[in-house]
């Protein structure tokens, strides 16, 4: 059973999970294009893998600078891959892709 601060810190880590992803997406999405493919979808998916071979890299003097993201961003690859492939926003649908750079 986890004590109290161990679930806390779990609850935390799954709520910066859920806004780690779209937060990424929003970056990386051409602010020009209206509709995006399901190709495109895929490229955009295959930029955002290796964010975690990144972050493995960056290291300095005490260590993984960036344990907490990479262990984020692990977990969530992780658990979409097996729960049913990589979940991302729908940015194919152009009212979709207009309604998620607009309320997020």
């Amino acid at each position: 059973m986890l004590k109290a601060p161990e679930k806390n810190k779990d609850k935390a880590t799954r709520r910066s999970c859920i806004r780690e992803k779209p937060l990424w997406f929003q970056e990386h999405l051409d602010p020009e294009k209206t509709a995006f493919t399901k190709k495109d979808a895929c490229d955009i998916v295959d930029r955002f893998k290796p964010e975690l071979e990144l972050m493995n890299g960056i290291k300095g003097r005490q260590g993984r600078l960036h344990g907490v993201r990479e262990a984020v961003v692990k977990q969530t690859m992780e658990r979409e891959q097996y729960e049913v492939g990589f979940e991302i926003p729908d940015i194919i649908n152009a009212k979709n892709l207009k309604t998620f750079r607009v309320d997020w």
